[in-house]
């Protein structure tokens, strides 16, 4: 439905999940409530628990 003054932005991301040495790994997932730049609940409702919309 068009309107005006209204738009529509979207911003792809992408990463490549890295193994380290020692058995570490990254993860991609919802950031828990005390992480620096969590959002809070309602910026995350639309993403699974892996992490990809």
């Amino acid at each position: 439905e068009r309107g005006l003054f209204r738009s529509v932005y979207f911003r792809t991301y992408e990463t490549i999940k890295k193994k380290y040495w020692g058995g570490q790994e990254d993860e991609i997932r919802i950031p828990e409530p005390g992480i620096k730049g969590y959002l809070g609940e309602e910026a995350y409702v639309d993403i699974g628990d892996d992490g990809i919309i």
